[in-house]
């Protein structure tokens, strides 16, 4: 079937669109009358279309394995367009599809390295509430959740035991502020997947972003605001919090 759709997807298509007789379809697909026919025979014979008082079109069979098949080259097509930020990630990464879809991806290029921070930090910026995991935090993102923390920001992160030990070793003056701040919630988990996700709430809206390392370095930012995109992050993050410890002010002085 999927073979067939592959071969067969622009007629179908044409026949969703307007359903015609072979001429017609010769005309608009601008194809020969035996590649109609050829057309026409397999998709008949598949149950996918049907011919009604001299035109053809979709069956309901057709029309759901079209749609069906359309998704499917959707979503293969944004997993092509990502595979070189991808191939950073283990081959067991919990990524989604829902993800890539419609999505836009700010790359670090050889002439412009920064592009993913800057991105990173405009969204944090732009920010009333920031929630998600980190595999690391640097100086100037922890000097930007202080600015928007000051600002009214909510910011909730769960932290690896391990980050979170470089975390409060590096920076332990401005995480007991943060915390003590009563705007700042960290939680601690034992491991948690192998990039960042930031879930984003401004102005009403809400948009997901996922923060690709390699070669330590930040290779990319991808971000989407579907709403597909935003309930695959919502549960990845529910699932991360379920597992989570809150980090006390206390233990923040370890």
């Amino acid at each position: 079937m999927v073979e067939l759709l592959a071969r067969r997807a622009p007629v179908l298509q044409a026949l969703r669109q307007d359903p015609s007789g072979k001429g017609d379809l010769m005309a608009r697909l601008d194809v020969s009358r035996s590649t109609v026919d050829r057309s026409i025979r397999e998709l008949q014979s598949n149950d996918l279309i049907e011919r009604v008082e001299g035109t053809y079109r979709p069956t309901l069979a057709g029309r759901i394995a079209l749609a069906s098949y359309e998704e499917f080259s959707d979503r293969a097509e944004s997993v092509q367009a990502d595979t070189d930020i991808l191939a950073c990630l283990p081959p067991d990464a919990p990524l989604s599809t829902d993800l890539l879809v419609g999505s836009e991806t700010v790359r670090a290029e050889p002439t412009a390295p920064q592009r993913p921070i800057e991105a990173l930090q405009q969204a944090v910026a732009s920010a009333d509430r920031i929630r998600g995991s980190v595999v690391g935090v640097t100086a100037q993102f922890v000097d930007a959740y202080r600015r928007r923390v000051a600002s009214g920001c909510e910011i909730e992160l769960v932290v690896a035991a391990d980050a979170l030990s470089r975390l409060v070793g590096q920076y332990a003056d401005a995480v007991e502020e943060l915390i003590e701040s009563g705007r700042v919630e960290l939680r601690e988990v034992e491991s948690t997947p192998p990039y960042s996700l930031k879930i984003y709430d401004s102005d009403g809206e809400r948009r997901v972003a996922v923060a690709v390392y390699g070669d330590n370095s930040l290779r990319a930012l991808i971000r989407n605001d579907t709403s597909e995109a935003v309930r695959w992050a919502e549960d990845r993050y529910g699932q991360l919090r379920a597992a989570s410890e809150p980090v006390t002010g206390q233990r923040s002085d370890r």
